[in-house]
């Protein structure tokens, strides 16, 4: 399944970490201590959760591998690094 590229570590800062899981068609936002948050594919590249209003944007280098996304919601844009794969 071509979900399971994106799946993998993922670092805001260094400050606050997130897992992406393949699950069923969609990507899973894994946060500790938060909910799981469900983003359904738009496009090659982004992802979209309505209830958050939140968009995931991946990034890939010039090989085309995924080097981490911006998450954007409203005016606010975090940029997150890839830490590991989800292997």
């Amino acid at each position: 399944e071509q979900l399971k590229n994106y799946e993998g570590e993922y670092t805001f800062k260094g400050a606050m970490a997130m897992t992406i899981k393949a699950d069923s068609g969609h990507l899973l936002s894994l946060i500790k201590g938060q909910p799981v948050v469900s983003f359904k594919p738009l496009n090659d590249v982004e992802f979209y959760n309505k209830s958050n209003n939140a968009l995931i944007r991946f990034e890939k280098n010039d090989t085309g591998a995924f080097t981490g996304f911006r998450l954007i919601k409203g005016k606010q844009e975090m940029e997150w690094l890839r830490t590991g794969s989800g292997e």
